[in-house]
């Protein structure tokens, strides 16, 4: 995670309140990109630990894009 933040890729992550798993954000140009930070997870490349990457459409308020994005 440090390394994502410092590469300015990391929005947000966290446990989920259950303790069954959690969730990482990140900023990516595509899902090729995606899954190749996915891919150099140490957690993820061992096993211990899989993976779910999806497309997230951020939206302000009002439904509209938010700026930058």
């Amino acid at each position: 995670m440090k390394r994502l933040a410092e590469q300015g890729r990391l929005v947000l992550c966290g446990p989920f309140a259950d303790r069954t798993g959690g969730m990482t954000v990140i900023r990516a140009a595509s899902l090729a990109e995606a899954e190749a930070v996915a891919a150099a997870d140490p957690l993820v490349a061992s096993g211990m630990e899989d993976c779910e990457i999806r497309e997230w459409i951020i939206t302000g308020g009002e439904g509209r894009p938010l700026e930058g994005h």
